[in-house]
Formats: C-alpha cells, structure tokens, sequence
C-alpha cells in the first residue's frame, strides 16, 4: 500500500470556509459554494502569511504568465493544522508528467452549492419514551415526599436528579459494554473491515468518525463505524468482531492495552457508578415512602 491511500482525510477549518481533502479531490466550502477541485488540477499547496496560517490551493496553469494561474486561499487560526493540510494534499498529488502539468487546471474546477446537512430527527420514538420514563420518575420523586410535606427531601431530589441521571447514563454504557462484550465473546466471528468513507461531525468539535465496509459470512454487506487493531500495519483495514444473529452489533478489535483499560474503566468507574445510581435510587424512595 502506498504513502498516498494511507494518508488521513484532513480538515481545515478556516475563518470563512472549510477545506476538506477527500480521496481525489480537494473540497473547498464557503459563503454557501462548494468548489470541487480535484488533485489532478492542483499544482502545490503553499503555506503563506506572516505567521503562516494560510493555505494557498495552486492549480496547474496552462500559461507561463504567472498572473494566469488561479489560487484559493484559505486562512485558519492554526498554523499547524495549516501546514498539516498543505503537506497532506501535496503528498496526495497525483504525478504527472510535463504535458499534464500544462493543462489549466482551473477547467477542472466543479461548483455547486453546498450541500445541506440533513439533521435528524430531535428525538427517536425510543428516546421518547426514555425521556417520558425519567421525567415520570422525576415528578413521582416530589409527589411521594410532597404528600408528606416533607420539603427538604423533594429539594435533595431536585438538586440531585441531574447527578442521577449521568448516573444512569454511565450505567447504561456500562451495561451495554457488558453485554456486547459478552455476546461477541461467545458468539462473534471476526472479519477484516476495509476503509470507506469519513463522516463528518455535525459541529466542528465533533471529531467525526472512520467507516468500514466488512462483509459477513453469508455474503452480505454491512458498514462499521468506528476503529479497531489494524490488519498487517494496513491502516485502512481493521479487524471486526460481529454478532452473527445481528450484524449491525459489531466492535473494533483492540489491542491488549486497550481492553484492559476499557476493563478497569469498567471495573472501578462503571461498576462503583451503577451500584450507588442503583442505591441512591432504593433509599430515596424508600424514605419519600416511609420516612427518614
């Protein structure tokens, strides 16, 4: 595999657009426009500015007049995130001989405008009824103690709920992480899974996360989004473990180190977590029904 297929689709965000570098192009967004510029158009990506925190996008120019060649330009905050995109894209660069080189890039060019970014829906029906449950258990918290008149308790549920709650939430991965965990152990099959695609997050600090195509035994295909042990120090494939009865639950292989910190995150953070969410649980209600 070649330095050019392992290197990472990288973001730029700059001040008044955002740069993407896809498999064969660059994807330039700003003021609603999307420009596409494929890798073959460009020439070099340059570094300028006093502090270096711009990237100039050269295309290839089929004059020798300097002023004919075309550039965008994108500034960003970050110098380094700068000089990390201008080397990613020229490492990307495709080689070409001399004719290739003196063709104008600029009719390669491709604008559109940016696509919309379909949100989903606020609430699933399922987390509809998550939330319809807790907010029963929040009003039946007050109510039991409120028909005592007891109003220090409903005051210690009030300020507490919201601690109970990422108390459940922990809770619930834990639980989740336990039982995926143990499904897979002894059921799962392992495959290999090959690099796709890059989903962006919805936010700029939203890391956005890897997917991978894998396909199980019976021939169908599936996709997995997220990370696991690299295959044969290939980065873009990874071993996948999934469930047979449902493919959809699957998980990255992770090295050793990995497991067993996911396990002592389990053993002393999620485990502590659920038994005092559990408890904390059992005695209030225990005392809005009968008393301190």
């Amino acid at each position: 595999m070649s330095n050019k297929e392992a290197l990472p689709e990288l973001v730029l965000h700059g001040r008044r657009g955002i740069a993407r570098l896809t498999k064969n192009a660059v994807l330039l967004d700003r003021s609603g426009i999307r420009l596409m510029i494929p890798l073959m158009a460009v020439e070099t990506v340059r570094v300028s500015g006093a502090k270096q925190r711009t990237a100039e996008i050269v295309l290839t120019s089929g004059s020798a007049e300097a002023d004919a060649t075309a550039v965008y330009a994108i500034r960003s905050s970050s110098a380094e995130a700068v000089t990390a995109f201008a080397h990613a894209v020229n490492s990307a660069i495709p080689e070409r001989d001399e004719a290739e080189r003196c063709f104008d890039g600029a009719v390669l060019v491709r604008t559109s405008a940016t696509p919309l970014v379909v949100k989903e829906r606020l609430w699933s029906p399922r987390e509809r009824a998550v939330a319809g449950v807790f907010a029963g258990v929040f009003v039946l918290g007050l109510v039991l103690p409120g028909l005592r008149r007891d109003g220090e308790l409903m005051t210690v549920w009030a300020a507490c709920f919201a601690a109970f709650l990422a108390g459940c939430a922990v809770a619930y991965s834990t639980w989740n992480a336990l039982v995926v965990w143990w499904i897979l152990r002894r059921r799962g099959i392992t495959v290999v899974g090959t690099y796709e695609d890059f989903e962006y997050g919805s936010t700029d600090a939203s890391p956005g996360t890897r997917v991978y195509a894998f396909t199980d035994v019976t021939g169908a295909a599936h996709k997995f989004r997220g990370d696991g042990r690299i295959v044969s120090h290939e980065p873009d494939r990874i071993e996948i473990t999934y469930d047979p009865a449902r493919p959809e639950r699957a998980i990255g292989r992770k090295d050793p180190w990995v497991k067993t910190l996911h396990l002592l995150a389990w053993l002393f953070l999620g485990v502590p977590v659920t038994i005092a969410t559990a408890a904390y649980l059992l005695i209030y209600f225990s005392a809005a029904l009968f008393g301190a």
